[in-house]
């Protein structure tokens, strides 16, 4: 046989491993090769939308995380009125779902940080 694969999952991001390849023959000879060396990819996040225009009455929506397998990431709201309803962490690809309040008054600006990234909402609450 001139080649194997084996895949590894569960594996952390961002790390150097080192490996090496045994084999044995039809005779059963064993061969052990030397040191051997790969890095994982760090972690790499990007959000779908990033920014929302909601009207005075609020409404729902939601947020796309990408991200690779395994790593792990958080979604939180900096305003009281947002709330995350669904996916407030998670692990490679994900989604997000959030709620905005209804409002009586002046434009307001409020964020949620997800995987490490800010999404926007801008509410008219003068409409």
């Amino acid at each position: 046989v001139a080649s194997h694969t084996q895949a590894l999952t569960g594996l952390s991001s961002n790390t150097l491993f080192h490996y090496r390849v045994k084999s044995k023959d039809g005779a059963g000879n064993l061969a052990t090769s030397g040191d051997y060396t790969f890095t994982t990819l760090g972690c790499t996040y990007s959000i779908n939308p990033n920014y929302v225009e909601m009207s005075r009455g609020g409404g729902n929506g939601s947020v796309a995380v990408t991200a690779p397998s395994g790593c792990a990431w958080t979604a939180v709201s900096n305003k009281s009125w947002i709330a995350i309803t669904s996916g407030s962490s998670g692990s490679g690809n994900g989604n997000v779902g959030y709620h905005v309040y209804s409002c009586n008054g002046v434009w307001r600006t409020g964020t949620m940080t997800i995987a490490g990234k800010t999404f926007t909402v801008d509410q008219d609450c003068q409409e």
